[in-house]
Formats: structure tokens, sequence, C-alpha cells
């Protein structure tokens, strides 16, 4: 994490992160004294670099307007560090993939109102405009607004409420389906067979590849609550849609 004052009173930050998570997938074997088997290990990793922004634009009555912009990328592969496969199993479509994601974003906060130009009914008034665009090289790419207004009618009571979209895409384990594919083939009871007993095909896992990004429209709306006359006291509500 490097920061810097660019001059103006303006910031500049490169945030460099990079981490790593291994699936580690076992089969007990009940006949062998509770032993375990790994048979599959799936390491994800992620590598990320952000560069933001931020300094005032000019001054208002209400305040210094404010300006937030920023980069982002992120490469993240998928793939398997070791398969020793348990002669009960069968695991099938395993398969390595990646992603790259790039977004730039930024936000605008404008001082309508504020301790220069303050009225009846109007203590405070802030409106804040924000932006991301993102393109994933495996599921295309959104455009996401955020709208956010704070109004304070009288000192100590701050009503707040915002607007905006959002998009998630799967991540790269959720859509996996070569544990979906271990197939263990095992005896269970059954009356109706001659045997007493039936042989069947047991599938597990959650990953699948049908899986499609997530979109979301969320609006908030609030109050903050600090009386002048009870020192101390702090009370918020928020409602989250």
């Amino acid at each position: 994490d490097l920061s810097s004052s660019i001059g103006n009173g303006w910031r500049a930050e490169l945030i460099g992160n990079y981490n790593r998570s291994e699936n580690i997938s076992k089969n007990r074997d009940q006949a062998e004294d509770e032993s375990e088997n790994t048979f599959l290990t799936r390491a994800s990793e992620s590598l990320s670099a952000d560069l933001n922004l931020d300094g005032s634009l000019f001054s208002m009555s209400g305040g210094d307007v404010k300006l937030a912009v920023g980069g982002h990328f992120r490469h993240t592969p998928f793939g398997d560090l070791d398969l020793s496969v348990d002669s009960s199993l069968i695991v099938l479509g395993i398969e390595e993939s990646s992603r790259d994601v790039y977004a730039i974003f930024g936000e605008l906060h404008l001082p309508l109102v504020g301790e220069g130009n303050r009225m009846p009914g109007v203590e405070k008034l802030e409106v804040s405009i924000s932006g991301r665009y993102e393109e994933y090289s495996d599921f295309g790419s959104s455009t996401d607004p955020k709208f956010g207004v704070l109004w304070s009618p009288v000192e100590g009571l701050n009503l707040r409420g915002t607007y905006g979209t959002s998009f998630r895409a799967p991540l790269l384990n959720e859509l996996d389906e070569s544990l979906n594919a271990a197939a263990l083939l095992n005896s269970i009871p059954n009356n109706m067979s001659p045997t007493g007993a039936s042989l069947v095909i047991q599938l597990f896992g959650s990953g699948s590849k049908k899986l499609q990004p997530e979109s979301a429209t969320l609006w908030t709306a609030g109050f903050d609550l600090q009386p002048v006359a009870v020192p101390g006291l702090n009370v918020s509500v928020t409602y989250f849609n």
C-alpha cells in the first residue's frame, strides 16, 4: 500500500494484494479404521491492483466539492494442485480456469448546504453521485450507478437515503463441476433385491457451469439522531432493500 500527496489537496494511493486458498476434499474409508484419503486439492489465487485518486475540486457555500476516481485490475487463476484418486471414486471433468476483471469507478460529493449557508429547516444538505464500470473476461461488462442524499432539518438529526444497482459474477469455485462428477459406488440395503442390497452411485458437489451473474437494485433509508439535549445519546436506524 503506497500513498502520496500530489498537491492542491489531492492524494494518490496504489494498493496491491495477493491471496491464495486451497480446498482439500477427502474420502473417509470406514472399513480401514476411518483412514482419510485425499483425492483432490483445488487452489484459488487472486492478484489485484488498485489506483485511487481523491481530492477537492472547488469550494461552495456548503463546503468543498470532492471527487474520488480509481481503477482496479484482478487476475484469478483456479486449478488443481494434486490428484490422488481412491479406487472407489471416479473423478471426471477436472478443468483449470482463470478470470481477469477490469474496473473504473468514481464518486462526486456535493455539499449543497452547510455551515456557510444553512437556513431554517435545512441545516445540511449533501448529495453524492458514484458509479462503477466492470468488465469480466468471462461474463461481459456491467455499469452500476449509485446516488445518495443526506438532509439535516435540525441540528442533531440526519435523514439519509441511497439508491443504486449492483452486479456479481459467480466465483470460479462455484462454477467448478469437478467434484460433482466424483461418483462413489456403494451398496445399500434393499428388500426388493434378491441379494438384499443394491449398488448405487452417489453424486455430490455444488458447482454448476450454468450459473449466471446476479444483479440487484438496492435502496436504503434511515436516520441518525444525536440530540443536543441528551449528550452521549446516538440513535441510528437503517432500512435496507
